[in-house]
């Protein structure tokens, strides 16, 4: 665990950290398939500072799943930036931050778009608020564990 569950700290925080890491050990430890068009979160190198988390959104191109005659299957994605990293260099990521379009540094009219080990990929589904569907190049993922 980290430092919220020492002794120090109030009960009520030591039994949410309890309950969070309750449910991060719950989850699979990795996926063995991705769907095309689904948001999903995905280890970032550390050469890619975009905050103090390192994951970016990336919508799927084309699914793909885990077979034994491919060892490292890649993904190809379409990437996402955070708003408040693009106009403000905010670190801190809020509890319902709003994402857009990440544009490719050779043609800023495209969205940027890479190929992805499957393994990077995190088992943590992407939730969408409801009214930010309707934005074109916008939207708002709810983080389960923030």
């Amino acid at each position: 665990m980290n430092k919220v569950t020492a002794a120090d700290n109030p009960k009520g925080e030591r039994q949410r950290a309890v309950e969070v890491q309750t449910q991060l050990d719950a989850l699979p430890k990795e996926l063995t398939s991705v769907t095309a068009g689904t948001l999903y979160f995905i280890i970032t190198p550390p050469s890619v500072n975009e905050g103090t988390l390192r994951v970016g959104l990336a919508r799927v191109v084309r699914s793909v799943a885990a077979t034994s005659s491919v060892s490292a299957p890649t993904v190809p994605v379409k990437w996402y930036i955070r708003s408040k990293w693009r106009t403000h260099q905010q670190q801190a990521w809020d509890r319902t931050p709003t994402f857009e379009r990440a544009g490719d540094p050779s043609l800023p009219t495209r969205q940027l778009q890479t190929n992805e080990p499957l393994s990077a990929f995190l088992p943590v589904s992407v939730q969408v608020q409801r009214a930010t569907l309707s934005l074109p190049y916008q939207f708002s993922p709810l983080l389960p564990c923030a």
